[in-house]
This record gives C-alpha cells, sequence and structure tokens, in this order.
C-alpha cells in the first residue's frame, strides 16, 4: 500500500481514540501490518539507496532524488488529507500520531536496510513475511491506486459514520 493509504487508515483509526495519541499512534501503527497483509499495489523503488532489500550505501543519483521526492510528497499528502478530514480542534494530535503509526512500518525497512539489529529484524521478517504474494496489482498500477482510492474511501466512510 501507499504511504498516502497507510496514513488515513491510521488517522481513521485514531479518529476512535481522540484524546488517546498513544492508542491511536499503537492502532496506525498495527494497521499496517493488517493493510499490507492484503493484496495492493505499491510504486516502484528504483533507488537501491533506498530500496530495504538491497540497502546499498546512499547515492544522491537522479533515481534516489526521484524516490526522494515521490516518498515525501506520499508522506506529506497522506498527513495533510488526514488532518484536513479528521481534525475538528480537539482531535488533532491523535490524529496526528495515528497517521504517523501508519506509516512508520516502511521508513523502519529503510533503517533495518542499514542497522540489521533487533527489533528492526524481528520487524523487517514479519513485514516482508505478510507482504509475500499480496502484491497483486503491481502489473496494474492504475488498477491498483484506484482499489487503493476505494478501500480507504471505505474506511474513511465508516469511521465518520461510527465515530464522527
Amino acid at each position: 500500500m501507499i504511504l498516502t493509504t497507510h496514513a488515513l487508515a491510521g488517522a481513521a483509526l485514531a479518529n476512535f481514540f481522540p484524546s488517546r495519541p498513544i492508542e491511536a499512534f499503537l492502532a496506525g501503527f498495527l494497521s499496517h501490518f493488517v493493510l499490507d497483509a492484503l493484496p495492493h499495489w505499491d510504486y516502484k523503488i528504483r533507488s537501491d539507496s533506498i530500496r530495504p532489500d538491497v540497502g546499498a550505501r546512499i547515492k544522491l543519483d537522479k533515481d534516489f532524488l526521484i524516490d526522494a521526492a515521490k516518498i515525501w510528497t506520499d508522506i506529506s499528502f497522506g498527513l495533510v488529507l488526514s488532518l484536513m478530514i479528521f481534525e475538528n480542534g480537539d482531535k488533532g494530535g491523535a490524529i496526528f500520531w495515528g497517521a504517523i503509526g501508519g506509516i512508520l512500518p516502511d521508513p523502519l525497512q529503510f533503517l533495518y536496510a542499514r542497522f540489521k539489529h533487533e527489533p528492526l529484524v524481528m520487524l523487517q521478517n514479519f513485514h516482508k513475511k505478510i507482504q509475500e504474494n499480496n502484491r497483486l496489482f503491481d502489473s496494474a498500477p492504475r488498477l491498483g491506486a484506484f482499489c487503493q482510492l476505494v478501500f480507504i474511501s471505505l474506511i474513511v466512510f465508516i469511521s465518520k459514520k461510527i465515530a464522527g
């Protein structure tokens, strides 16, 4: 799943914990793995410096800059949308931390590629295992992006209806 989807799912869950940012963060963090267990699409990471399965030294080349811009745009868009959709004055902290929790497992893969120590090793093995054979839409990115849009729209709708 893309990071915007993870952020919005984390924020949607945080909507149920409006005054409890720690619980919101944990709900978002756990939601990341649930979403990654579903068949999904991810955009391609071209830079070996960013890909967790390679973990090459950071090389500030064209691929790295394109990937970094794509990832930061994805994170920023997810955080801004999360706050725009769910923030109502008294929930901002929980919503923000739920979204961060939803995003965090992917940046931890970047750290794992450079520091192969516990608990990053265990987390990376788990993350990798739950995603096996779940990249259903990699050959059809438009369909994959559309399915994520529909999926996250349902999550947002349900969260807004139930939690308000």
